[in-house]
């Protein structure tokens, strides 16, 4: 499943903070970067939630119950898939704003780290 979650536009302002049309001040940058970590943190933490509470088991063995049980499963295969998409978008800003400061090589960083996690996100699928 495939959210929008303000790819173009994060594009856009990655695009025009690598050109040098816009620039934050480093310090600036470094608390979004932060307070952006934070966010990040807590949907990973969400992530291993989904992951550890929505393994079912004991639903019986019942063809019924066992399809029900797949469906859970799936929903939170879903759920989880989105969180990852959230995290790499959130990931592509901090990106975006430390080109804007000047900080490329955290910037390069951050890039790659954020399709590690949609790469990991699309190995699940």
């Amino acid at each position: 499943m495939q959210v929008d979650y303000g790819q173009a536009q994060i594009q856009a302002f990655n695009d025009a903070a690598a050109s040098g049309n816009l620039e934050f001040d480093e310090g600036v940058v470094r608390e979004v970067v932060r307070q952006l970590d934070t966010v990040i943190d807590g949907l990973q933490a969400e992530i291993r939630t989904v992951d550890a509470e929505c393994r079912l088991d004991g639903m019986g063995g019942f063809r019924s119950s066992r399809q029900l049980g797949q469906g859970f499963t799936w929903k939170a295969e879903q759920y989880q898939e989105v969180l990852q998409q959230h995290v790499a978008g959130a990931m592509r800003l901090q990106e975006a704003f430390l080109r804007a400061a000047g900080l490329f090589e955290e910037a390069d960083g951050r890039h790659a780290a954020a399709f590690r996690v949609l790469g990991d996100s699309m190995e699940a699928t």
